[in-house]
């Protein structure tokens, strides 16, 4: 598990899509929450996302429902911020 990292907790629907501002290269995970317990754990878990470096960045998630947005860095103990903002399509 990363050290540090955001998370929130979101319920989207078919007609909604993150937006992400960010201001340094981070690592944005969508997971169900099974999955984030484990990501949690450091256990083996499966994702939808990937490294971003460009802002603003969008997501979709695969499916509507509830999901676990993560955010962190692969530098240990470096500094978080994002603005997370949900649009409708």
């Amino acid at each position: 598990m990363p050290v540090t990292h955001l998370h929130k907790s979101l319920h989207l629907s078919e007609k909604e899509i993150i937006q992400l501002k960010i201001e340094k290269p981070v690592n944005v995970y969508l997971l169900d929450n099974a999955n984030y317990h484990l990501f949690m754990q450091d256990r083996p878990y499966t994702f939808h996302g990937k490294e971003i470096d460009t802002s603003p960045f969008f997501m979709n998630p695969p499916y509507p429902g509830d999901w676990e947005l993560v955010i962190f860095s692969n530098t240990p103990g470096e500094k978080l911020e994002a603005e997370i903002t949900i649009i409708e399509k």
